[in-house]
């Protein structure tokens, strides 16, 4: 699945810079690369691991080959590891930031549908039922406490 979406400018160097690695990572892996959707983040050459080697009971884990997307439990692990590098809590998880993420842009008067696209939901009710509550909450103090904790963050 592709997903689009605008992005504030000052992601747009950082994923180029990504890419860049990615293109290194690429030319080490040789003919062994395959990244057919133009994933921008992959397995490296040098994470893979022959198939031989990660097979058990005859159970064989999704594709490491160099250019393969990652899964949902690599991508938990991996963030596990950044959070606890930053001293995040053990509750943050992707799916958090994720919602509060939606939580902050509500706050900021981003309207409900907008939100609910960038999501991915299938329908604004979805969205609407978790985030109803919030669209009448004060706005002006939460986001001054959220520009001050991200402040210098990135």
């Amino acid at each position: 699945m592709t997903a689009l979406c605008n992005m504030p400018a000052f992601i747009v160097p950082h994923l180029q810079a990504r890419r860049v690695r990615q293109k290194e990572q690429q030319l080490l892996a040789g003919s062994r690369w395959s990244n057919p959707q133009g994933l921008v983040f992959t397995y490296g050459a040098i994470e893979w691991v022959p198939p031989s080697t990660h097979s058990f009971a005859g159970y064989s884990r999704p594709s490491r080959r160099p250019g393969g997307g990652f899964s949902g439990t690599d991508i938990d692990r991996r963030f596990r590891r950044l959070a606890d590098a930053a001293g995040l809590p053990e509750w943050a998880t992707p799916q958090t930031l994720r919602a509060s993420a939606a939580t902050y842009l509500l706050s900021q008067g981003v309207p409900m549908a907008e939100i609910s696209a960038l999501l991915e939901h299938t329908r604004s009710a979805t969205t609407e039922k978790f985030y109803a509550r919030l669209r009448h909450a004060p706005t002006g103090r939460v986001a001054s406490v959220m520009d001050r904790r991200m402040a210098g963050a990135v």
